[in-house]
């Protein structure tokens, strides 16, 4: 269910990039912002993120953002090393001295203090910064999953450097330049959710829904008014749930260790555990409580279903699974345990069927089947067919073609697909079409390849010739028809037709055949790399 790393092109948090990426996200999970100090994660930032994106700068502009990151950062470090209060943002000649030893250790000790030092008596400045302040929604009008997430974190940054009510506000202000850089994105990714839960907690009610309409413009894959294609909209998703995952983890953990603390201390060890607790939020100056109740009013904001439709979307079938069966028992543990209060307790609690019939209610049953089929889930699809009420023909039918399709039926799935076409044939036009790409699809894994090219290109077939052209060209390939497949290919090109990435991996390969056939190795080479893609895409 996870996404391919493919999919993240960029330098990114949620793509595991040997033990550091992996090691940062865990680390951010055992560090909610009331347990922690903005310094730990100011030292996270710059020895697991900026290091890296220094090195990895295409350019001399990018460097110098880097940079200036950096020295704004080992400048709040070293101001916290020494309990000072405040820490300014431009540094002056004054402050120009030696590095506290627990910083200079701290940075050895990482290994990462060579590519630092530099900047700690570098003087970057920003002369007449002046930020024009775009308004949201952000998603809805830039092209790239960089530029949403650089456009989001200033938005944010902006309105905590004018709230005096912000946490970590020099920590944020401090990465306003880095968020910028495409090598930064991974530092962007990093305080993302540290932004969020600072303008939930401490921003107006409008930062709040503001908040809450860029996420939910993220899930909406049906919504035509979004600039960005179908891979940045991907990176987009992953972020997304990154993001609200490792909001809600710190909520959850949170309110188990309480709940265990009531239950198991003493009432003299819980005023351990309280006074302890007040340190802690001494020391981080952010408000747990708060915090908690915010994170549930964002999470309850966001609707499971539209997460599980957008995972689903973007591949995450595991996931849109999982956000499924949240969706199925939202309604009925309530209903269940509060009915088992009545007189219908004990009937209810030995009824599986009421469970059973209760959980389906709750949940898309089309949605559930297309991820089961998609995990291969064959027995669990069975399961669901069987205990579902409805008794739709049509939907039996598409129920049968994803379980035979999921099991390796192909021949029996063929003979559903003509079916469902005698029933769907005069309706909507969408599912007649995926229809006749399911029925070429099982005669291509059948074999039937004449059958395919004569349907997919006799002027008798009624079917859409446009849609159905990459068919034609796997079909072609697999009979050697070099003449028939280099017209195919060549009409694709010349007509500019969109594929999805299923087909764009069946023109690519048919066009791959030809190079390699006429000996054009360059053209090979770019056919094989679009087809690996376009694969990992499917």
């Amino acid at each position: 269910g996870a996404i391919g790393e493919h999919r993240l092109d960029d330098i990114s948090l949620f793509r595991p990039q040997g033990n550091s990426s992996t090691s940062i996200y865990e680390w951010r999970l055992d560090q909610p912002p009331w347990q922690s100090r903005a310094a730990k994660y100011e030292l996270q930032v710059v020895t697991k993120s900026l290091v890296v994106a220094l090195k990895a700068a295409p350019s001399q502009e990018e460097q110098l953002k880097v940079a200036f990151t950096i020295q704004q950062l080992l400048l709040l470090l070293d101001a916290s090393g020494n309990n000072v209060t405040e820490a300014t943002n431009q540094p002056s000649h004054s402050q120009k001295r030696e590095m506290s030893k627990w910083l200079l250790d701290t940075l050895v000790e990482a290994g990462v203090y060579e590519s630092v030092e530099p900047f700690w008596l570098s003087e970057f400045s920003i002369k007449d910064e002046k930020h024009r302040k775009r308004q949201p929604p952000f998603f809805s009008q830039l092209k790239t999953y960089h530029g949403w997430i650089s456009e989001f974190c200033r938005w944010m940054i902006w309105n905590t450097k004018d709230c005096p009510l912000s946490r970590w506000k020099d920590f944020f202000f401090a990465c306003r330049i880095v968020v910028r850089c495409e090598t930064g994105l991974e530092a962007a990714e990093f305080i993302l959710p540290l932004l969020v839960l600072d303008r939930i907690c401490f921003g107006s009610v409008e930062e709040f829904e503001s908040i809450c309409q860029e996420f939910l413009l993220i899930l909406d894959f049906e919504s035509d008014n979004v600039m960005m294609d179908s891979g940045e909209r991907q990176k987009a998703a992953s972020g997304f749930f990154s993001m609200i995952e490792t909001l809600e983890y710190w909520a959850e953990i949170e309110t188990e260790q309480r709940f265990r603390s009531k239950k198991s201390l003493s009432r003299s060890n819980a005023k351990k555990s309280t006074s302890r607790r007040r340190n802690d939020n001494s020391l981080s100056n952010w408000p747990a409580d708060d915090a908690i109740t915010k994170i549930k009013d964002l999470i309850s904001r966001v609707p499971l279903i539209d997460q599980a439709k957008a995972a689903t979307k973007v591949g995450m079938h595991a996931k849109g699974l999982q956000l499924l069966e949240l969706v199925a028992r939202m309604d009925v543990v309530e209903d269940f345990f509060e009915s088992s209060r009545g007189s219908r307790g004990d009937e209810m609690s030995s009824s599986c069927n009421y469970m059973q019939q209760s959980l389906l209610r709750n949940v898309n049953i089309d949605l559930m089947k297309t991820v089961l089929s998609n995990l291969n889930d064959c027995e669990t699809l069975n399961v669901i067919g069987e205990s579902s009420y409805l008794v739709n023909p049509l939907l039996q039918v598409t129920e049968s073609i994803q379980w035979k399709e999921a099991s390796g039926d192909f021949e029996g799935a063929l003979q559903d697909y003509d079916r469902a076409a005698q029933a769907r044939r005069f309706c909507d036009p969408i599912v007649e079409s995926s229809i006749e790409e399911g029925e070429l699809d099982c005669l291509l894994k059948l074999g039937r390849f004449e059958s395919v090219l004569s349907r997919t290109t006799t002027e008798e077939s009624c079917i859409d010739k446009i849609s159905t052209k990459a068919f034609a060209v796997e079909a072609a390939t697999h009979l050697g028809q070099w003449d028939k497949l280099s017209t195919l290919v060549s009409e694709n090109e010349t007509k500019g037709v969109e594929f999805c990435p299923r087909d764009v991996y069946r023109q690519a390969t048919g066009k791959a055949m030809l190079s390699l056939r006429d000996r054009h190795w360059q053209s090979l080479a770019a056919s094989l790399q679009t087809a690996r893609v376009a694969f990992m895409d499917n």
